[in-house]
């Protein structure tokens, strides 16, 4: 833990000492993350994002002497831990709303928390639930470059891929052909259900001889209540900087009708390909490195050329396949239910640039 000053030096300041925490990884050296002092002898270090486990959120680092913690620091804990009793499992925090008023809605400003329980009716969107195919990011920028999927290390140093291949619903189930808007989907334990094509849905991409996306193709938004959803299956998570996400377990069923699409359901990952896209060019359309199979993705390194890049999913294939043995167990027991979509999703592509 870094100090440009002594405590001492710091506890006869103002202010106390800047601190920050840095740890060696797989990658190099990860960079620093600030800390933030809210008492005497302890500090915060912010862990937000989690893939396979839930997020620990900020950890306390705590100073001790002779093995034993401070009473100080005893006191803080008791604190916090009434102060989230106090809260609830769930908060969200509405900031300042400003409005005009009006004789049917007189209140011209609102501040308050809500807890889960007091939301009467809400409802998660998801504006690209399910996406029939993903990418790589990599970038040939040195540093730390931000995707949407987290940051990669330049130039040509990690990758980051978005879908998982075999078994994912998008590849096993070419231009979403199964999907449309009424289609059951189970997210995060809750019955889910499609509302129509989904941001950046774009049926029209080139594809395989077999009809297989070699891009990003169609795309399907979905909806699920607020109150069905299981924390097991929720992430939150920091992507870098100020952005923030929301990783979502979700599984589909998918209705083999005829030989054909029982044949293309089962093409493996050495058949399956995603295209590796460089973030470091900050442009609309990004350059392109070709196309890697997923066969190599997941064995976790890329190479580009000359260059070895270490990769990993920025998904949880853990929860990925514990949310589909659940989707087959509710089969089984008859409690999902099976129905054809109301209207299949458009043809007309979604993704419309803005010049």
């Amino acid at each position: 833990m870094p100090h440009d000053r002594t405590r001492r030096e710091a506890e006869d300041a103002d202010t106390p000492a800047p601190a920050a925490l840095h740890a060696p990884g797989p990658l190099g050296r990860a960079r620093m993350e600030q800390l933030e002092q809210p008492g005497q002898d302890l500090w915060l270090l912010p862990c937000p994002r989690a893939l396979d486990v839930a997020p620990p959120g900020d950890w306390t680092l705590a100073l001790e002497a002779d093995g034993r913690p401070a009473a100080h620091v005893l006191a803080f804990k008791r604190e916090m831990q009434m102060r989230s009793a106090e809260a609830g499992l769930y908060a969200l925090n509405v900031p300042e709303q400003d409005g005009g008023g009006g004789d049917q809605h007189p209140r011209l400003g609102l501040e308050t928390q809500l807890t889960l329980e007091q939301i009467g009716a809400g409802r998660l969107l998801l504006h690209r639930g399910v996406v029939e195919n993903g990418v790589v990011a990599v970038s040939s920028r040195d540093g730390i470059t931000p995707t949407p999927w987290g940051p990669v290390l330049g130039p040509l140093v990690s990758a980051l891929y978005s879908c998982g291949g075999a078994g994912s619903i998008g590849l096993t189930m070419p231009a979403l052909a199964a999907l449309g808007p009424g289609s059951p989907l189970l997210v995060a334990g809750g019955l889910g259900w499609v509302s129509g094509a989904g941001s950046g849905h774009n049926p029209q991409v080139k594809r395989s001889p077999d009809g297989l996306a070699l891009s990003p193709g169609a795309c399907a938004a979905v909806e699920v209540n607020l109150h069905d959803l299981n924390p097991r299956w929720l992430r939150a998570s920091r992507l870098g900087g100020d952005d923030t996400g929301l990783l979502v377990a979700l599984a589909a069923p998918v209705p083999l009708l005829d030989a054909a699409v029982a044949r293309l359901a089962a093409t493996g990952n050495a058949d399956l390909e995603a295209p590796v896209l460089d973030y470091g060019i900050p442009r609309r359309v990004r350059p392109s490195f070709g196309r890697v199979p997923y066969g190599a993705l997941h064995g976790g390194e890329l190479r580009l050329g000359d260059k070895r890049l270490s990769c990993a999913p920025a998904h949880s294939p853990r929860l990925a396949a514990e949310i589909a043995e659940a989707l087959v167990h509710d089969l089984q027991s008859g409690r999902f239910p099976l129905r054809s979509p109301l209207a299949p999703l458009p043809k007309r592509a979604a993704l419309q640039p803005l010049d």
